[in-house]
């Protein structure tokens, strides 16, 4: 009784909600910040300002990203120009490069649905992006050296700066780059995604608190290619004994057992667990496996029940620790809430136990925003502008499995 008393409450609070966070709303917010963003671009191209000096690519790539994930055309005047000022940019700083693809693939994401019907089938029946249909043979040629330049960052499964020691922080990013790298049809060595997983599996807290209210994590909970997962469902049929359905996903995506929360820090011997480094542990984890599921290596499906466990509890983490007006254990808030919008997305949990991320993170967002649009400066603005629009790209499930 006291249970579903709890969960009339939560629905009752969700709806209220729901009500104060309109599309309507949502969308106006997002417009004044795209306005605030165009305004502060300079005659050259690019943007100046805070974090311009340090990572010129990187700042005009990410704000690139989130004018045309936010909806505005790549073929605007202010995107072509900011693209002739990044292509001519070496590669040199892993934030910046990866920001850089995640940009190229947006950008030909949205040039894509202006194709034909036709040809939009035909990409889709092929699996083909419309960076491959599209692209110029220099940029392909660019876009090779740039995904080569993040593969070649790392032998451990970390990045870092360029003299620095890797962290977590440059990792997710590097991983975001990946993913977008794979989504362009460019080879990735999956071997890089398995060093990844040990590596966070090896520096993710040992223990935690047991949470109390322990809910469904899809990416752990199942399969992400859906190949594979009709596979496993085919040979749960096939078993006799029911008892005894798959080891390496000992439960359905529609139970619950228990959760403990175990995040991350930024290095493994560096600081507090933060909200930041956990959002990016757990997007991490599953961009990872999502990769790994479709190499038939069968080293890397020892660790999957202990992958699993990792993305499981690292949400536990988020749940547990839960907040919205600042990054939990310090760190820089929008920073936080970008990377909590991308561990809510990848790991396809709408609700971190009682909180409805989303909800209570746009309610925040639009009290926050100025007048002029802005979020504080630029950068926020591009995080707060991605939350809002939820612009993470979902782990792909039709991906064809690989050898």
């Amino acid at each position: 009784m006291k249970q579903l008393s709890i969960t009339i409450t939560l629905l009752i609070c969700v709806q209220i909600l729901a009500q104060e966070i309109t599309t309507k709303k949502i969308n106006a917010s997002i417009e004044k910040g795209i306005q605030f963003i165009l305004k502060k671009q300079n005659r050259d191209g690019f943007w100046e300002g805070s974090h311009s000096d340090n990572y010129p690519m990187g700042k005009t790539a990410l704000i690139v990203y989130t004018l045309i994930k936010s909806g505005v055309s790549p073929e605007k005047e202010t995107i072509k120009k900011a693209f002739k000022y990044l292509n001519k940019l070496p590669f040199r700083k892993v934030y910046s490069v990866s920001l850089y693809i995640m940009a190229v693939e947006a950008k030909f994401g949205a040039l894509g649905k202006k194709l034909s019907t036709k040809k939009q089938k035909l990409l889709k029946k092929r699996n083909f992006h419309p960076f491959r249909a599209l692209a110029s043979s220099k940029e392909q040629r660019r876009m090779v050296k740039a995904a080569k330049f993040l593969s070649t960052s790392t032998s451990n499964g970390l990045w870092g700066y360029p003299d620095g020691t890797g962290d977590l922080s440059n990792t997710q990013y590097a991983l975001l780059g990946l993913f977008a790298t794979e989504r362009l049809g460019l080879p990735v060595d999956k071997k890089i995604y398995y060093k990844v997983v040990r590596h966070f599996i090896k520096v993710q807290e040992k223990d935690g608190p047991q949470i109390k209210r322990p809910f469904i994590v899809p990416a752990a909970d199942q399969p992400i290619d859906w190949q594979w997962r009709q596979k496993l469902e085919k040979d749960i049929a096939k078993l006799k004994n029911k008892n005894s359905i798959n080891k390496l996903y000992p439960r359905s995506s529609t139970t619950v057992v228990s959760m403990k929360a175990r995040g991350w820090k930024y290095r493994e011997n560096h600081g507090k667990v933060s909200g930041s480094m956990t959002t990016a542990g757990v997007a991490c984890m599953v961009i990872s496996k999502a990769y790994l599921e479709k190499w038939r290596s069968s080293k890397w499906k020892k660790l999957l029940p202990k992958i699993n466990e990792s993305i499981r509890d690292g949400c536990a983490w988020i749940a547990h620790n839960f907040e919205i007006n600042k990054n939990p254990n310090g760190g820089h808030l929008y920073y936080y809430l970008y990377g909590l919008e991308r561990a809510g997305i990848l790991s396809g949990v709408k609700n971190f136990a009682s909180h409805n991320w989303y909800l209570e993170g746009a309610r925040k967002m639009l009290k926050d925003q100025k007048k002029d649009g802005r979020f504080k400066n630029e950068v926020d603005t591009c995080f707060a502008l991605l939350f809002l629009k939820r612009a993470t790209v979902p782990v792909r499930l039709e991906t064809k499995m690989e050898k």
